[in-house]
Order: C-alpha cells, then structure tokens, then sequence
C-alpha cells in the first residue's frame, strides 16, 4: 500500500505489517 512511499505513517505500516507477518508465520509455519 504505503510501498516506496518516503514517510513516517508509510513505513510504521510497512514494518507492522512485516512483524504481523513474521509473528503468523512462526506461529503457523
């Protein structure tokens, strides 16, 4: 969504998205 996108609110999102993904992953591998 926010990809590429050189901003505060882009890139907190980006890397919650990243870390809910990791998370689900380790949890349901």
């Amino acid at each position: 969504m926010f990809d590429g996108e050189i901003c505060d609110g882009g890139l907190v999102i980006n890397l919650t998205k990243n870390s809910v993904s990791e998370l689900s992953f380790a949890e349901n591998p």
